[in-house]
């Protein structure tokens, strides 16, 4: 039954015994929790934390094994008589009731401004400064005060769900709690598990980019490079709470290897995918049979050995050498090392060729030696600093062909 078992209601739900408002609030055995009908998202949010959590069993002994009711009263109970006696009795009121886990208004009371059930069970757990609870605990309450939600998302389908079972709450209940569950674990782990591997393994640098507001200037990102096997490990270096990286790169146990930027920062990793694909082609000693657009070909539109290790996903502003929906890619055969040197290269903007000094000193001069016969051995990678000299080289032959066409040989009049 949904419904509190030898429970009946009276003419006066509103009315509450003086004599109650003495209880004391402490540590009582709950055997059942009650919400209403077709739960909102934060009580679905407040339900898995007095299940799950250890905070929760040790205020309220047997809590976790606590079976589930449900009513619809609102913030009435159904013999009129206050939610500190409900709990006295071993019932814990979640968003119904009037009790301290409903935000709504009751009893004379007004509503809990900018509250839900579940920041109220965060508060009474003592997590509400947990950190893998906050963003949680904000995204569901704002849900629930404005009553906004993508018509794909959790709590939608779970709205859909009830409208097919209005009877059986319990089949939406257990379904989104299965989804928060994983939410809620995850970030447990994010903020625990990945920070203690993160500090512990992660190495930082300073690279140098092509300034975003200035392009005519040098500015510096920070990159991290890590070996480790977390999934979480890269977005915890990109987070701002977390490692505060601009770039990461992850290498695996499998030598499989993760490229991951943060996307506000626009970083172009173009000439990065190329020379990453020029170099596993020559280690597979295959000739490159490529463009330098082909080499920049984003997903897996890249067939060639070697050069199909990488996968260029410009909108995630990532580069993958597999990935856990791609886990049969053959791990990459540079070393985190070479890796890290490619990214160095392609990013410095004063970074050019180093086979031969005096052609460096032409590169910085904005002059491009290499010519047709691509003697330049960066030519065939199609590096976007060098394009860029190339075309004003190329306009600046035209402008001086014209110029020279109108001065000596055009038609006088």
């Amino acid at each position: 039954m949904c419904t509190a078992n030898s429970i009946t209601e009276t003419d006066d739900n509103n009315a509450v015994d003086a004599t109650e408002l003495l209880i004391e609030d402490k540590v009582t055995p709950i055997h059942t929790i009650v919400t209403h009908f077709e739960p909102h998202a934060e009580e679905f949010g407040g339900y898995y934390l007095l299940k799950t959590q250890p905070e929760a069993e040790e205020k309220y002994p047997g809590i976790s094994k606590a079976k589930l009711e449900f009513w619809g009263l609102g913030s009435r109970t159904p013999d009129g008589k206050s939610a500190a006696t409900w709990k006295q009795n071993g019932y814990y009121l979640l968003g119904v009731g009037g009790g301290d886990s409903d935000e709504h208004a009751a009893n004379g009371r007004d509503r809990k401004q900018g509250a839900s059930a579940l920041s109220l069970v965060a508060e009474d757990l003592g997590l509400e400064h947990e950190p893998w609870l906050n963003r949680i605990v904000e995204i569901l309450t704002q849900e629930d005060l404005h009553a906004g939600s993508g018509e794909l998302s959790l709590m939608s389908l779970a709205k859909l769900m009830n409208l097919e079972h209005p009877d059986e709450p319990e089949i939406a209940m257990d379904w989104v709690i299965q989804g928060l569950g994983v939410k809620m674990r995850q970030q447990q782990h994010f903020h625990a598990g990945t920070r203690a591997e993160f500090l512990a393994k992660a190495q930082t640098q300073l690279l140098r980019v092509t300034d975003q507001k200035d392009p005519r200037k040098i500015a510096t990102i920070n990159l991290v490079t890590i070996e480790s096997d977390d999934d979480l490990i890269a977005n915890f270096a990109i987070c701002k709470l977390g490692g505060g990286a601009e770039m990461v790169a992850v290498r695996k146990s499998t030598g499989n290897v993760i490229i991951m930027t943060r996307k506000s920062r626009r970083i172009y990793l173009g000439d990065i995918i190329r020379v990453l694909r020029i170099r596993e082609m020559e280690l597979a000693e295959i000739e490159n049979p490529l463009s330098w657009r082909m080499l920049e070909t984003t997903e897996g539109t890249v067939n060639v050995k070697g050069a199909n290790r990488w996968c260029y996903f410009l909108e995630g502003r990532m580069i993958m050498n597999g990935s856990r929906t791609a886990r049969d890619v053959e791990p990459t055969q540079l070393s985190l090392r070479e890796i890290i040197n490619i990214i160095k290269f392609c990013l410095d903007p004063e970074a050019f060729a180093t086979d031969r000094p005096e052609r460096t000193k032409h590169c910085l001069t904005r002059v491009c030696t290499s010519g047709n016969q691509k003697t330049c051995p960066w030519h065939d990678a199609g590096l976007n600093r060098c394009r860029k000299i190339r075309f004003e080289m190329h306009e600046w032959d035209e402008a001086s062909r014209w110029s020279r066409y109108y001065v000596s040989e055009a038609p006088r009049r």
